[in-house]
C-alpha cells in the first residue's frame, strides 16, 4: 500500500508529536509561495517556510507497488509505517541538529 500524504502526516503527527499543517492551498497558489520564500531566503534570518522541493514532493502522483512491481519488479518488504520508524530512528542517533530543509543555491 503506498499510503496519502495526509496518511504520512497523520502518522507523523500521532506518533512523534510532529505538527500537521495549519492550513492547505491549491498547489497552482503553493509553487509561486514558495518561490517567493526562496527569493526572500538571502535577506531573511529564518529558513524558508516551504520550499518548491518540498512542494513537489507533497503532490499525489498515483504511483502504486501494483504498477512499481509491473514496470520494475519491486515488491516492498517494509511497511511504509516501519521506514518511517526506521528513518525517525536513525534521524535521532545519527542527526545533530536540525536538518535543513533545502540546500542552499549556488551560482
Amino acid at each position: 500500500m503506498v499510503p496519502t500524504v495526509r496518511e504520512v502526516i497523520d502518522f507523523l503527527a500521532e506518533a512523534y508529536r510532529l505538527p500537521r499543517p495549519h492550513f492547505g492551498v491549491p498547489f497552482a497558489i503553493a509553487y509561486p509561495f514558495a518561490r517567493s520564500m526562496e527569493l526572500l531566503d538571502p535577506v531573511v534570518p529564518w529558513d524558508p517556510l516551504v520550499t518548491r522541493s518540498i512542494v513537489h514532493l507533497l503532490e499525489e502522483t498515483g504511483a502504486t507497488n501494483a504498477r512499481a512491481a509491473e514496470l520494475l519488479g519491486y515488491q516492498p518488504r517494509v511497511h511504509w509505517k516501519d521506514a518511517i520508524r526506521m528513518q525517525m530512528d536513525e534521524m535521532a542517533t545519527r542527526q545533530q541538529t536540525p536538518m535543513k530543509m533545502y540546500k542552499p543555491i549556488t551560482p
